[in-house]
């Protein structure tokens, strides 16, 4: 069965075997869009004209011309959205949810608005960025999404896209994420079965889709979980991997672990085989 088959593919890293499928390296995939480009720009002769509209047309006087080399113009800096002019513009329930959610600064506010408004988790992505938040201000967009996901009455999907947007945008989120859920990892057994869920499932999901690394597990001591409710938090993360992915995205997910030192792959290795078979994931096999 599929547990057995992630067993031995897991047994395999271990030892170093090379059985695994061959996984394309992420040079060969630039090098087939690179070439792919440069042949269609070889057989076009004719240069592509500038989409300049009427709009672009009739806004010269306060913009200027984008179009012309060394020209001023300021649409770029018109785009942005500061933080407080996000709150005036929110519907005022939206705005008193937010608080309700204890949202007690005017950024988390925003993105507690963005992210609820939000057309889809594209349009939703586009205007967190820009905010454009620096620093300690771009931590929150994990705290608001992470925050917003676990409270959801069953699990929504639109959390796990924004999520791997995030990640695959700029290598910082990834990072923000994986410290934010080594945090939560603190305070599991003080979360509802509900939050506890909706959690594990985003981790999950972030995991299978390579969003994160399956070595944000390395701090959890699986071997000697502290509470039940720690148990069925890494018993649901396994099962949805399990469930939801197939045998070559399971295969992906454990050869990206790879980058772990290696007396430290192993022993990690070792502690999700001995989860696998004692931590109640095979038998609903």
């Amino acid at each position: 069965n599929r547990v057995k088959f992630m067993l031995e593919s897991i047994n395999d890293l271990k030892n170093n075997r090379g059985r695994l499928i061959v996984m394309p390296t992420h040079i060969e995939q630039l090098q087939k869009i690179l070439s792919s480009m440069s042949t269609q720009q070889k057989g076009s002769s004719e240069t592509q004209p500038l989409q300049v509209s009427w709009k672009d047309l009739t806004s010269i006087e306060t913009k200027g011309r984008w179009w012309r080399v060394g020209s001023s113009w300021i649409g770029k800096d018109l785009q942005k959205k500061p933080v407080a002019e996000i709150n005036t513009m929110i519907d005022e329930k939206i705005l008193k949810l937010a608080k309700l959610q204890r949202m007690n600064t005017e950024v988390r506010q925003a993105l507690f608005c963005i992210i609820m408004t939000a057309e889809d988790y594209m349009d939703a992505f586009e205007k967190i960025l820009r905010l454009q938040l620096q620093g300690k201000q771009e931590r929150e967009i994990i705290f608001v999404i992470l925050h917003c996901a676990i409270k959801e009455k069953v699990y929504n999907p639109y959390y796990e896209y924004l999520a791997c947007q995030l990640c695959t945008s700029n290598h910082n989120f990834l990072f923000t994420f994986q410290f934010s859920f080594w945090d939560k990892f603190k305070s599991l057994s003080q979360m509802p079965i509900n939050e506890l869920s909706n959690l594990a499932i985003l981790l999950a999901k972030m995991i299978g889709k390579n969003a994160l690394s399956i070595g944000v597990l390395k701090v959890a001591d699986l071997d000697s979980l502290p509470d039940p409710q720690s148990l069925v938090f890494f018993r649901i993360v396994f099962r949805t991997i399990l469930n939801d992915f197939n045998e070559k995205e399971i295969i992906n997910i454990f050869y990206r672990s790879h980058k772990l030192k290696e007396e430290i792959r192993e022993f990690f290795i070792d502690k999700i085989k001995m989860f696998l078979k004692v931590g109640g994931v095979i038998d609903s096999k």
